[in-house]
């Protein structure tokens, strides 16, 4: 079944023990299942880790939301923050890349409007410093 499940989509550790937990699985079955998974590098949280931050770039959200759905998902904190430092990800080309999609080169016409903008971009999960240079 596990294994089923890792053919379609990568997922996470917890993922799967949930997954496996509501269709009936006995708690040690699903402990020898995924340490056999381990074993064998069949699941692997860092390789999610890897795919899920890319597909969410691409779908333009930013670093804290992706760090939010990533804990949701149940990826291990120092294993996000460890990928994050690892790679070089241009956070400000992707926020003015979304903003520009989205706002064209337009500048907000009032407060009211920047204001709006800005929290369409938090909903992104862009950190305020990023959204803020968006403005200069």
């Amino acid at each position: 079944m596990a294994v089923n499940l890792l053919s379609r989509r990568e997922h996470t550790q917890l993922e799967l023990e949930t997954k496996l937990k509501s269709k009936g699985f006995e708690a040690q079955a699903i402990a020898d299942a995924m340490h056999l998974l381990h074993e064998r590098d069949l699941q692997s949280d860092a390789r999610y880790l890897e795919d899920f931050v890319r597909s969410r770039m691409l779908k333009g959200y930013g670093p804290l939301r992706i760090s939010q759905d990533c804990r949701q998902r149940g990826v291990d904190e120092n294993l996000f923050n460890q990928y994050m430092n690892s790679e070089d990800f241009n956070w400000m080309q992707l926020a003015q890349d979304i903003y520009i999609k989205k706002y064209g080169e337009n500048l907000p016409i009032d407060a009211l409007d920047k204001a709006k903008r800005v929290r369409f971009m938090q909903s992104k999960g862009f950190p305020s410093d990023i959204i803020f240079q968006l403005f200069k």
